[in-house]
């Protein structure tokens, strides 16, 4: 194991005021993603997708890894960089956490020393064709620094009360403006409170 300091899309964490000091792991089974697309963002799709994000894979429902990198999928919901998965052979559910989402979960994905595709609008992790899937806003408390604080994986007032610090806030990267229009607003807040106590994929 090696620890290491990765920047990954320094503009994006520069703006959000972090930078993550992480443990890479060895490991031959890699993951890239096909898409993951973040919910109720304005704009044409495919144009404004991108979030902060790491990867978990669990076996019979134990975590069994975290990447420790946190990385910024492109304006397309996509990363194809490959990520190294430290985990031994076998079937697992492959979850993206991102900054302002619940984790998504990806059931029973092989990992077998090679590259898994991972397609997380789609049930079925190794579909070639965006579904309708979409990765549930509004999980926006934590520090961002690492991966085991960047948020809770549930939505409740503790995300209310981080919107309303930054309210009429007008930075499109800022951590509460969900639909990334630019502004921290009402129609933030009404994401937050659709999705309401929603907690996270196990």
């Amino acid at each position: 194991m090696v620890a290491q300091t990765v920047f990954a899309d320094s503009v994006r964490l520069a703006q959000l005021g972090t930078t993550a000091t992480v443990q890479i792991i060895s490991s031959t089974s890699t993951a890239i993603i096909r898409w993951a697309v973040p919910e109720m963002r304005v704009g044409l799709p495919g144009t404004n997708d991108d979030a902060l994000f790491f990867l978990t894979a669990r076996s019979l429902g134990e975590a069994q890894f975290t990447t420790p990198i946190i990385a910024s999928t492109t304006i397309d919901g996509r990363y194809t960089t490959p990520i190294p998965l430290g985990a031994v052979d076998g079937l697992y559910d492959i979850g993206i956490k991102t900054h302002q989402h619940l984790t998504k979960v990806l059931r029973n994905v092989p990992l077998d020393g090679t590259e898994r595709v991972l397609n997380f609008t789609q049930q079925d992790y190794s579909v070639p064709v965006k579904g309708l899937e979409v990765l549930v806003a509004g999980d926006i408390n934590g520090l961002m620094t690492i991966p085991s604080q960047m948020g809770d994986d549930k939505i409740n007032a503790i995300d209310v009360t981080s919107l309303l610090a930054q309210f009429n806030v007008q930075e499109k990267y800022a951590r509460p403006n969900l639909n990334q229009d630019g502004k921290v607003n009402a129609l933030d807040m009404t994401i937050i409170l659709k999705n309401f106590n929603r907690l996270g994929d196990r």
